[in-house]
C-alpha cells in the first residue's frame, strides 16, 4: 500500500501537471551555466528539473532551488557552502556526492534503482523512500531523515551514521554495519532491524523485531511490542529503562559473554529468552511471565521472583538460592541434559522431572510421597530429597539419593 501511494505520487511529479517549466539537461557542467541545460534556460525555484543519464552537474551556489528534482545522473558539491533544496526528489540509478560536504534540501525522497550517497549533507524533512537499493559510501557529511521506509536495499559500505526525527518502517534489507542509527524523537520502527549500534533520545517503540549487537544508548525508554534481541556487554547498555510489560513480547539476550538482564520499567516482564551461552544476572524483576534458557546458558535465581513458566532447555543451568522459590511456577520443564541446582530449600506439591539435579549440601526438595520425581540425566551433591516421593532416576551413574525409594531404568 505504501509503495503504491509513493509511484503514484512521484509519477504525478514527473508529469509536471503543474504549470512550472520542465528543464532538462543538455550536457555535463555547472548549476547556474545556461549551456548545461537544452534551450539555455536555466532552472528556477518553481521548475521541475531532469538530469538525464550520463550527465554530471555541479552545484556550484549557496541558493540553488527547484521545486521538483528527477536525477537519473551525478549531482556534485564542489564546496562545503554549496546547497540545493527542492520539494521533492526522485534519483533513478543516480548519485549525489562532492568534493566538499555541501547539502541537499528536501521534504520527499524516492530512491529507485541502484543510487549511491556519496559526501554531502543530507536533510529530508518528510519522508525518504528506498524501492531498490541505496549505497551509503562516505562517512563524511550527515544524513538527516525524518520518516524511513526501506522497501529495498540500503547498503553502508562507510559505516555511515544516520538519525532520524520521525518513524522506521523496513519490509527490505538494511544493513548498516559499524554505523550508528540515532532516533532523535519519539519513534517508532515498523519491520525487521538489524545494527550493531542505536542511540534514543526519547521513547521508542519496537513493533515487530529489533536486534542490537554491540552499543544501545540514550535517553527515554525502549517500548517493547515484538521481540527485542541485544547482544552488547553490559557497559553498552545505556539507555533509562525498557519496557517488557505489553502482552506476547519477547527479550532475548544472545551475548557470548557475561551479561545482566537489564533494567526493566515496572519490573515485570512477558518474556525473557537466555541463549548466549554465558552467565546471567538477574536484578530488578520481580515478575516473568516466561523464562526460556536455551544452548549453555545458565542464571542463579536468588530474589523473590513471580515466575509464571520455566524452560530449561539444551545444556542450560539454572540455579536457585536464597530467597527463591518455586512457588508461583505454574509450568515446567527442564530438558534431558540441562541441569536444575537447588542450594536452598525448595516444595513441590505435584510430581515434577528434571533433567540433571544438583542439590548440594546446602539445598532440600520436597515432595508429597504420592508425587513422582523423574531425573532424565544425573544426580550429584550431598542434599536431601524431603517427603518420601517415587524416584524415577534414568542417570549413567550410580547415585546415593537420600531419603527415597528409587526405580533406576539403568540398573
Amino acid at each position: 500500500m505504501i509503495k503504491n501511494q509513493f509511484i503514484l505520487y512521484f509519477t504525478f511529479l514527473i508529469t509536471g501537471i503543474s504549470q512550472a517549466e520542465i528543464i532538462e539537461t543538455h550536457r555535463s557542467g555547472k548549476w547556474t551555466d545556461s549551456e548545461t541545460w537544452i534551450n539555455g534556460v536555466k532552472p528556477g525555484p518553481s521548475d521541475s528539473v531532469l538530469i538525464n543519464i550520463g550527465d554530471t552537474v555541479f552545484i556550484n551556489s549557496s541558493n540553488t532551488q527547484c521545486f521538483y528534482l528527477k536525477n537519473m545522473g551525478i549531482l556534485f558539491f564542489k564546496s562545503q557552502t554549496n546547497f540545493l533544496k527542492c520539494k521533492n526528489a526522485f534519483f533513478d540509478d543516480s548519485e549525489i556526492t562532492g568534493s566538499y560536504s555541501g547539502t541537499f534540501e528536501t521534504e520527499n525522497l524516492y530512491i529507485e534503482g541502484g543510487t549511491i550517497f556519496g559526501q554531502f549533507n543530507l536533510k529530508v524533512s518528510n519522508k525518504l523512500l528506498i524501492k531498490d537499493s541505496l549505497s551509503l559510501k562516505s562517512r563524511i557529511g550527515s544524513k538527516k531523515i525524518n520518516d524511513f521506509i526501506n522497501l529495498g536495499t540500503l547498503l553502508n559500505p562507510a559505516n555511515e551514521n544516520i538519525i532520524l526525527f520521525g518513524n522506521l518502517q523496513n519490509t527490505g534489507t538494511i544493513l548498516l554495519n559499524e554505523g550508528t542509527l540515532t532516533f532523535m524523537n519519539p519513534s517508532v520502527i515498523n519491520g525487521y532491524l538489524s545494527v550493531s549500534k542505536l542511540k534514543m533520545n526519547n521513547s521508542l517503540v519496537v513493533m515487530d523485531t529489533l536486534i542490537v549487537s554491540e552499543e544501545l544508548g540514550g535517553e527515554g525508554e525502549l517500548i517493547n511490542k515484538g521481540v527485542i534481541k541485544l547482544g552488547m556487554m553490559n557497559t553498552n547498555f545505556k539507555i533509562d529503562s525498557l519496557n517488557l510489560s505489553y502482552p506476547n513480547n519477547e527479550l532475548h539476550l544472545i551475548r557470548n559473554g557475561h551479561q545482566k538482564i537489564p533494567k526493566i520499567s515496572k519490573n515485570r516482564a512477558e518474556k525473557i529468552v537466555l541463549s548466549g551461552k554465558t552467565k546471567y544476572t538477574l536484578n530488578t524483576v520481580n515478575y516473568i511471565r516466561t523464562l526460556d534458557i536455551k544452548s549453555k546458558s545458565s542464571i542463579e535465581l536468588k530474589k523473590p521472583l513471580s515466575l509464571v513458566s520455566l524452560y530449561c532447555n539444551d545444556t542450560s543451568h539454572l540455579s536457585v538460592s536464597d530467597d527463591f522459590t518455586f512457588d508461583n511456577t505454574q509450568n515446567f520443564y527442564f530438558g534431558k541434559k540441562s541441569t536444575l541446582e537447588i542450594n536452598n530449600n525448595q516444595s513441590f506439591n505435584h510430581s515434577i522431572q528434571v533433567g540433571n539435579l544438583s542439590i548440594p549440601n546446602s539445598g532440600k526438595l520436597t515432595l508429597n510421597s504420592d508425587d513422582t520425581l523423574k531425573i532424565g540425566g544425573n544426580f550429584t551433591g550431598e542434599g536431601i530429597v524431603n517427603g518420601n516421593p517415587i524416584i524415577e532416576y534414568n542417570g549413567s551413574n550410580r547415585q546415593k539419593i537420600k531419603k527415597k525409594r528409587l526405580w533406576n531404568n539403568d540398573l
